[in-house]
């Protein structure tokens, strides 16, 4: 009874240890959530559209009317005989101007500012769906070197204790020097390995870091699971869905609209003004308002109008054909990695069979070489060809799940 106590109070700080680190793993959505908070990547885009408000609000004061109030003060030499000429005059009013007409650019401008937050909208859209699907293939990047580092543990473990079987045979001239040496061998390159590991990790690491801004976590959760039903969730493609076309699309109407705006400048200018007067000197003393209309064509700018109609033009022309460039490498990039997925599926599954085949080989030769069947060179060599087998089917698999995050990036979608 005393022996159980024993062993349940020692087993009680592992236990407490294991769930400790499943408490402290970092998920996907956890660690998106603190890179929207944390990082600047994603509340510039936040700001942006704040900036896309001010600037349509901006556009938009050009077409409304403008109302001040000013006070003047004149001291002057004074001339006899004349109120025009009196030696203090001070007048007070409000003036009121509206532009009527500018030649129709206004509105062709107002028309394109109106687009400013659904384009930042459509962007900020966007750097949500890169910003997830950058960090998901940093986990899986992540999680496949934290594996791939356990099986250079367990194997590092493993030829320690084939070093100590085959020194107490050579010991009795059971098995022979060279043998030793190759296990001693092998286990200096996996040592070796192990270093290089732990610098991927550490670099690994600093890259989830620097996306979510947080610098402290004890492990990560594996986004997807160990169970490859995700491998038949493939997105909806829809094209024109995409956050990134439909603010190409806006662009490329911005773009002309702005053509049109530059028009304008061929057409008259119409502004009102008018005054109502608080306070007046001179001969105008008793007159308590006016109103001004004043009507300006330019006939001859030289050249500078036609040289900027010609370059919104050609501007607008570039922003489509960019746009049409961005629409066809869009859906050429979701059909490469549709492709890309599938068939990392399947090189997946090849190796994760190679894995249970090469496991399999490896017993046979423990055995047989019990028996002399096999030398222990050929034992040290199947274990190598288990470790090699084992780290390409764990590339793999992380490498499609990767793949995983990109289509549904490519999709416009966050799974």
């Amino acid at each position: 009874m005393l022996r159980s106590s024993l062993g349940l109070i020692q087993l009680f700080p592992l236990v407490a240890t294991l769930f400790s680190l499943s408490a402290n793993a970092l998920t996907l959505t956890e660690a998106f959530d603190q890179a929207k908070q944390n990082t600047s990547r994603y509340r510039n885009q936040v700001l942006a559209e704040e900036i896309s408000v001010m600037k349509k609000k901006s556009a938009t004061a050009a077409v409304l009317p403008e109302l001040e109030v000013s006070s003047t003060n004149v001291w002057r030499d004074e001339v006899p005989g004349t109120s025009a000429g009196e030696g203090y005059q001070h007048t007070a009013q409000f003036t009121l101007r509206q532009s009527l007409f500018q030649g129709g650019s206004e509105y062709y401008l107002l028309r394109a500012a109106q687009q400013y937050p659904e384009i930042a909208r459509f962007n900020r859209q966007q750097t949500e769906i890169d910003l997830f699907a950058e960090l998901a293939q940093q986990f899986c990047h992540y999680l496949s070197l934290e594996t791939e580092a356990k099986m250079l543990a367990e194997q590092a473990a493993l030829l320690e204790q084939r070093i100590k079987y085959l020194s107490g045979r050579v010991a009795i001239g059971r098995s022979k020097q060279t043998e030793l040496l190759s296990a001693r061998s092998q286990l200096a390159r996996v040592t070796a390995e192990q270093e290089s590991q732990a610098d991927k990790l550490l670099k690994a690491r600093e890259n989830i870091a620097n996306l979510t801004g947080v610098n402290e976590f004890t492990n990560l959760e594996d986004p997807l699971g160990h169970e490859g039903k995700w491998l038949n969730a493939q997105p909806t493609f829809d094209l024109d869905a995409l956050p990134s076309v439909k603010a190409g699309h806006l662009l490329v109407e911005q773009a002309r609209l702005e053509s049109k705006a530059a028009k304008g400048d061929y057409l008259p200018a119409v502004d009102l003004t008018g005054n109502y007067y608080l306070d007046r000197a001179g001969i105008l003393a008793d007159s308590e308002w006016d109103v001004s209309v004043v009507a300006k064509w330019q006939l001859y700018g030289g050249g500078a109008t036609k040289a900027d109609v010609r370059t919104k033009t050609l501007e607008a022309q570039q922003t489509e054909l960019e746009f049409a460039d961005l629409k066809r490498r869009l859906k050429l990039n979701y059909e490469r990695l549709s492709q890309a997925l599938a068939a990392k599926g399947r090189e997946s599954k090849a190796l994760q069979q190679a894995v249970v085949a090469a496991e399999r080989s490896y017993q046979e030769h423990l055995r047989e070489s019990r028996s002399g069947l096999v030398s222990d060179l050929e034992v040290l060599r199947a274990l190598d060809d288990l470790l090699v087998v084992k780290r390409s089917a764990n590339r793999s698999l992380f490498e499609s799940k990767s793949l995983y995050f990109e289509v549904h990036q490519a999709a416009g979608v966050k799974p």
